[in-house]
């Protein structure tokens, strides 16, 4: 079972999707997103994720596999804001998560499937989150933001903690000072639970093993067009993005 989170990604059918107004327009340029074309360069494999709207909203994510396996995403919202993700595998259901807000963020996330598994993410503010199985903790998740130099570059670290404070991982997030190509796809109160950084990308991201993944882009004005994923300074992925 797989869940798109690139977005993030991680959308609803055009027929099902109601007429809402978002909370900010879905990019002031006026292009969006509608293609992420992702190459590994070890297997030389592809993978092919295409963005459809309804509108100026983001309705439905569908990516392609290099096996061919299709994942889809559709996207519901209400009064504004994301209010559940139904996710689909090769055109059968594969669970739906619901979002709950309070204090206009998201305050819990709850993710159903056909098998009744039932998972909960308690978010408290922005400063972390804990993970459940049918009530029972799994996991807790602390981040750290700051600002670490003057022209806006920012880190983020998230640590994953067992429920016997154990930890399970650790990442710790490096923007650039330009706009990730998902910004303004979605309401500000889903970018911020969803993305390292609602607004820049990830330049790089150091693992608890020592590992150390870089990301190289190529900029059209300020979006990128094309993406080089590094481990440990070898190639590991080209992703191109493509906009109208």
């Amino acid at each position: 079972m797989k869940k798109i989170i690139y977005l993030f990604i991680a959308i609803i059918s055009l027929s099902c999707t109601k007429e809402v107004d978002i909370e900010e327009p879905v990019n002031k340029a006026g292009l969006k997103l509608i293609k992420e074309v992702e190459t590994n360069l070890i297997t030389n494999k592809t993978q092919t994720k295409n963005y459809f709207y309804s509108g100026d909203i983001l309705t439905k994510t569908e990516e392609i596999e290099s096996n061919g396996d299709v994942f889809k995403n559709e996207y519901h919202y209400e009064n504004g804001k994301v209010e559940s993700i139904s996710y689909f595998e090769n055109g059968e259901a594969d669970g739906t998560k619901y979002f709950y807000y309070s204090d206009g963020h998201i305050k819990n996330s709850i993710y159903l499937n056909d098998e009744e598994l039932f998972w909960r993410n308690t978010f408290d503010n922005l400063t972390g989150m804990s993970k459940s199985i049918s009530g029972k903790l799994i996991s807790q998740t602390i981040y750290k933001q700051e600002n670490t130099t003057i022209d806006g570059i920012n880190s983020f670290t998230e640590t994953i903690y067992s429920p016997t404070n154990i930890i399970l991982q650790k990442t710790k997030y490096e923007s650039d000072k330009e706009n990730n190509p998902y910004f303004e796809m979605l309401p500000s109160t889903y970018t911020e639970r969803y993305l390292a950084f609602s607004v820049q990308n990830v330049a790089k991201k150091t693992m608890l093993n020592g590992d150390v993944y870089t990301y190289e882009y190529i900029y059209n004005g300020h979006k990128p067009t094309q993406v080089i994923e590094k481990l440990n300074g070898v190639p590991q992925s080209k992703t191109t993005f493509v906009y109208q």
